[in-house]
């Protein structure tokens, strides 16, 4: 009797282990899958016999069966397995995979005429001339946790993950790789780009043809946060999209652009990009950071842009706000104006070690500097490519303050931080009734966080 309770009691404390163990580790550690795996209502393995009912000792063979015939809200719990097939999700479901190493599907997934869909933990191996997983008419999904194998050759319209006429989908914390669009949103709303990894894995690098990690074509008010983008064309292209955000994404080796928000340069009309925020981003060898064409009253704020060659660059780019960047260690210039940009602010920069200019101004008018901090560049501080009366402002007349240039001479004998002659700007008109200058340049560089704007 006593050896019964002693083993009773040894059972119970391993049940209520087990039970307890489960229940309360934070929620944060549990895995997706072992949960999903516990209250998943139908099984699939693709090693099971055929003839099975979905259930955990008798799975499916396929996750198109599973799809088949699940209820809608029902959990489909994938097994480790190959899985050759195409899947089309017509109901609210959710997918998980084992493991996203483990659970692989070689085909596309449509997502379509539905809400709530999750599609967790796959790896997803390239098929040429598809879009691998496709979002269309449908709400409040949630992408997360998969693996996305491109092939590098694959045509110019694939796509790793393509969302249309959709809001409310997050997309986070997934591998997408050598695509030519790795994240593609077209007339969706709403949505979130985050902590994803998307490397084109330079396949595109040099391609004259578009290539992009992220792509907003006429798509507005998403987010795309904490992403790490790299080794393309194009790392983000925000095309004819409104009231985005672009936010501490971190953006490394991209032939073309960091991000370009607009229309391209190509396309001479006036549709433009507005009211979009890039913020707090880190840009490493862009061949230009940041892009503004055809773009209106966008905020680019708090970035860093480094080993690239051109910082930021604004063409037929109207009342946008360029603030509080760093800008270093380019091989052309820091800051370009172009063709027409007008009315875009200036403020609190710093541009350093740029070979060529760290501001140069072509054909742009009525935009305002100040408080920038411009040294160190080889060729230019500043230099402006326009003929006639001068058109653009150094310095804030209000504030009675200018810039920082790392090369005046000038001295200031009442100690009150502003040289008492003015900086001359350097110009390509040869009248000298027609020079620049900033009328206030400051003696010492300024903190440019901390700078009222």
């Amino acid at each position: 009797m006593k050896k019964n309770m002693i083993c009773f009691g040894i059972i119970f404390m391993l049940l209520t282990t087990t039970v307890i163990g489960v229940n309360a580790a934070p929620e944060e550690e549990k895995s997706a899958y072992y949960t999903e795996y516990m209250y998943a209502d139908i099984y699939v393995n693709g090693d099971a016999p055929p003839g099975g009912d979905g259930s955990q000792q008798h799975p499916y063979q396929e996750i198109m069966q599973a799809v088949n015939v699940a209820e809608e809200g029902n959990i489909i719990l994938v097994l480790e397995g190959d899985y050759i097939e195409d899947i089309i999700i017509e109901k609210p479901l959710k997918l998980y995979g084992i493991n996203n190493e483990l659970a692989t599907i070689e085909g596309i997934i449509q997502i379509k005429n539905t809400d709530s869909v999750k599609l967790d933990g796959f790896s997803i191996n390239a098929q040429p001339n598809v879009k691998f997983v496709s979002i269309v008419n449908s709400n409040d999904c949630i992408i997360k946790n998969n693996i996305f194998h491109g092939e590098g050759d694959l045509s110019h319209k694939d796509y790793g993950l393509y969302i249309k006429n959709s809001r409310y989908i997050t997309i986070s914390d997934n591998i997408i790789l050598g695509f030519y669009y790795g994240i593609y949103l077209y007339e969706s709303v709403n949505n979130e780009i985050i902590d994803n990894h998307i490397d084109g894995q330079q396949y595109f690098y040099y391609d004259n043809r578009a290539a992009y990690n992220i792509h907003l074509r006429e798509s507005h008010g998403n987010t795309v946060s904490n992403n790490l983008l790299e080794n393309i064309r194009d790392g983000a292209y925000f095309e004819k999209s409104n009231y985005n955000t672009f936010s501490n994404n971190e953006i490394n080796d991209v032939h073309g652009n960091g991000i370009a928000i607009g229309t391209p340069l190509a396309v001479l009309e006036e549709n433009y990009a507005n009211n979009n925020k890039v913020i707090e981003n880190t840009f490493t060898n862009a061949d230009c950071g940041i892009l503004l064409s055809w773009a209106k009253n966008n905020i680019i704020n708090k970035n860093i842009l480094t080993q690239g060659y051109f910082g930021i660059a604004l063409c037929f780019a109207n009342s946008n706000s360029i603030t509080q960047n760093y800008l270093s260690n380019g091989g052309g210039d820091g800051i370009d104006l172009l063709l027409d940009a007008k009315n875009n602010e200036i403020i609190a920069n710093e541009i350093s070690n740029y070979t060529l200019n760290g501001i140069y101004l072509l054909e742009c008018r009525d935009n305002v500097f100040y408080y920038n901090n411009i040294f160190s560049n080889s060729t230019n501080p500043i230099y402006e490519n326009i003929w006639g009366a001068p058109i653009n402002q150094y310095y804030s007349q209000s504030l009675r303050k200018g810039n920082y240039w790392g090369d005046y001479d000038g001295v200031d004998a009442d100690n009150d931080g502003i040289g008492d002659t003015p900086y001359k700007i350097d110009d390509h008109d040869i009248n000298p009734f027609n020079d620049r200058h900033d009328n206030f340049p400051l003696m010492e560089p300024v903190d440019i966080y901390s700078v009222e704007i």
